[in-house]
């Protein structure tokens, strides 16, 4: 089965900056952008129109 993950961030406003950084890590490290989900991280957030589920 080939099933798509996605990697969901949560984080407190506070914690931005981690959030940041891991997806910096997790696209360094190959993970590709539409898997990863991290609203304060443009552009890895809900697109207009796009359900985020």
């Amino acid at each position: 089965m080939n099933k798509k993950i996605k990697i969901f961030i949560s984080h407190s406003e506070k914690d931005k900056k981690y959030a940041e950084a891991l997806v910096n890590l997790l696209t360094k490290i190959g993970v590709l952008s539409e898997c990863i989900f991290c609203s304060s991280v443009p552009p890895y957030g809900v697109k207009i129109s796009k359900n985020f589920i």
